[in-house]
């Protein structure tokens, strides 16, 4: 049950994010923040520099949501 309410609670997230709703975007940064983190420190020497892979890939994905490029994820 609960990773069915975690299944709904990101989908309503990025279905936020697709219309640039700032209050979303924020908070799906925030709940994936600690794994993303950790996955980009997999590609990088310093946590500077994982946090600057994690902030741009953050950029890039709301960046195509906002484009309706991930329609394949709300479904």
């Amino acid at each position: 049950k609960r990773e069915t309410e975690d299944k709904v609670y990101i989908k309503k997230l990025i279905n936020g994010c697709e219309s640039g709703n700032e209050i979303h975007q924020e908070k799906l940064y925030k709940h994936f923040y600690s794994y993303a983190l950790s996955v980009s420190r997999l590609f990088s020497y310093s946590t500077e520099d994982a946090v600057d892979i994690l902030n741009d890939s953050f950029l890039k994905i709301f960046t195509t949501l906002e484009k309706k490029q991930f329609d394949f994820i709300t479904k």
